[in-house]
């Protein structure tokens, strides 16, 4: 199985109730080292950080270790301006 999660392409207050929804059901069946690919996600605000920060600190709590692939600069500065950008491990 495949540990590579491919993020959606808009995270954002209007999307993160349901995508929450289908990145925890992606993610249950990850297991040791877990890559995000944001090769897709063109548009994220505080609401899709906050969202990826709960689930990077999911997958840490179940012994992943969490990489990333591709990470736009959209999601970069968001996180950057939000002092998010350690948490999320991005930098």
């Amino acid at each position: 199985m495949s540990n590579n999660l491919l993020l959606p392409d808009e995270l954002t207050i209007q999307t993160v109730s349901a995508e929450i929804i289908k990145l925890r059901e992606s993610s249950a069946k990850l297991t040791s080292a877990v890559t995000l690919d944001a090769s897709g996600l063109v548009s994220v605000d505080t609401a899709g950080v906050q969202l990826l920060f709960a689930l990077v600190k999911e997958l840490k709590s179940k012994g992943c270790s969490v990489a990333w692939q591709s990470v736009p600069t959209v999601l970069s500065d968001t996180a950057k301006i939000l002092g998010a950008g350690e948490a999320l491990e991005l930098t």
